[in-house]
Parts: C-alpha cells; structure tokens; sequence
C-alpha cells in the first residue's frame, strides 16, 4: 500500500509522549518530514526529515505504533480538506504590510478574517492563536511602519522554516517576498 501526501495519524494513546498525539508527513526538499504535533491542528514541536518513505513508515510502526492503514491524506491549503474552510475569496483576505526589522524592506502578509495567519509561500490557514512566519516586534519604522522578525516556525503546509528557508538569515540580497515567490514555485512543482 502506498500513502497519498501529504498524511496524517493520531497517535494511540498508549504510545503518546511528550504530549505529541498527531504525526504529519510532507513530501519536501527531495524527501520527507515527520512532524510531531501535540494536536491535529496545531503547529509541530519536533520535525525530521529522510529520504526513504518506507524506512519512515517502518520507524513510525516501531515508535509510534501506526500502521500505513492509520494514515489518511488531506489538503491543508485554504478550502482543501481536513477539516479545512471553504476557499476564502481573496477580498476577504485581510493584508497587511510591515518593515522587515533588519532592513527596513516592505513586505505584506495576509490573515483570514477570523485572524488566523496564511503561509506566505502556500497560503496554508494556520491555526487560530499559532505563531505567524514572521511576528511583529512593536517597533515602528520612522514612518510608523510596524517592524517583523522571522519566528523561525516551520509552515505545517509546505515545510518551509522562515527566517532560515527564505534566505532571511543568510542575510540574502534578495527581497523577502521574492524568496518567498520562488519557495512557492518549487513547492508547487514538488
């Protein structure tokens, strides 16, 4: 049998440590992650990455006590399915741009309007309360602007970990919304 990705499972509850009781896997940078969630819709605290599916599954089997039959497939783009919205007309789409802290570089981001953060790369909704890609200091620009930095969270969508994957901390001369332009392309050819 063969997984449709990405995928997910809850953990059984007689093999749930620290907390985690969902496993998510992500096809992504030529392999796959693991993700360890304390919840189906909340944001990892452990990820890793291999590029044999099979050994994964194997570990997961050994580890966690899941079977390939326990993995169901889903979409975590806004109005895919697991348990996702329907899409949301991108008028409805609240965005708002900030100043990068560092240079001082415009770059907008968008929310949904209950508030919930979207992935600047996939566009995936983030979970209401989760930390954004890039997370509003309190500063303010000259001109008023509210500064970002990078929250070095990872998107559960299209594994990218902001402030490393978009170029931020190699201090990149290209902009940020570029980077995240070609992030979405070898996400979208992935």
């Amino acid at each position: 049998m063969t997984i449709e990705l990405p995928a997910r499972c809850k953990v059984p509850p007689h093999r749930v440590q620290k907390n985690i009781t969902w496993l998510e896997i992500h096809r992504a940078d030529g392999g796959y992650y693991l993700f360890q969630k304390p919840g189906k819709d909340a944001p990892p605290k452990w990820d890793s990455f291999t590029d044999d599916l099979d050994d994964l599954l194997s570990d997961c089997h050994r580890v966690w006590d899941v079977s390939e039959a326990d993995w169901e497939s889903f979409d975590r783009s806004i109005g895919g399915g697991g348990g996702n919205p329907p899409p949301l007309p991108p008028e409805s789409l609240v965005e708002e741009t900030f100043a990068v802290a560092a240079t001082g570089e415009p770059v907008r981001l968008r929310r949904t309007p209950d508030g919930r953060p979207l992935c600047p790369v996939c566009d995936v909704a983030w979970p209401s309360g989760a930390e954004t890609a890039w997370r509003a200091t309190g500063d303010r620009t000259p001109a008023g602007v509210l500064t970002v930095v990078p929250s070095w969270s990872i998107c559960p969508g299209c594994s990218t970990q902001f402030g490393l994957d978009d170029g931020y901390d190699a201090g990149s001369d290209e902009s940020l919304e570029s980077a995240w332009a070609a992030l979405r392309n070898r996400w979208q050819r992935r």
